[in-house]
């Protein structure tokens, strides 16, 4: 077999190679988007079956008092701890973990899990054991730190 064939051969073999892999990267984008859309949707119903279309559910502080006028909104998947990385960081309570608990959605419902704190999480003064659904006017304990589920 002459060389020159074999080294388009080669070419060939790697263009389509290269094809390949463009091919699956659009489809993790793709997959990705869906993903989010569908999270985004299941939020969205979640507010609208909770009697408001207009405000998505939100976390307010109500212990310690110095930080009562700190709010943060749900959104798909929320983590709350001391760590600079969380979507929820309470920097100023050293009872939390680094990652201490985390708010999702699964089938349309919003739910809240400890994940391994050393101190716990509470859910309306009960200890987490698992992951348990919240609603509006729910009280989360964590730390020092008394949170309310609120509109």
């Amino acid at each position: 077999m002459p060389t020159s064939l074999i080294h388009f051969l080669t070419y060939v073999f790697l263009a389509f190679l290269w094809l390949f892999f463009i091919r699956v990267l659009f489809a993790v984008i793709t997959e990705i988007r869906q993903q989010r859309l569908a999270i985004q949707e299941a939020i969205e119903e979640i507010n609208m079956s909770a009697g408001s279309q207009l405000s998505p559910l939100k976390l307010r502080i109500l212990e310690p008092p110095e930080y009562s006028d700190l709010s943060f909104e749900l959104t798909d998947d929320v983590t709350i701890g001391r760590a600079q990385g969380c979507s929820i960081a309470l920097q100023y309570d050293n009872f939390l973990s680094l990652i201490h608990a985390r708010i999702f959605v699964k089938d349309n419902k919003l739910w809240i899990e400890d994940l391994g704190s050393t101190n716990g999480t509470f859910l309306n003064d009960k200890p987490l054991k698992g992951p348990a659904q919240i609603k509006r006017g729910d009280v989360v304990q964590l730390g020092s730190t008394t949170l309310e589920v609120y509109r």
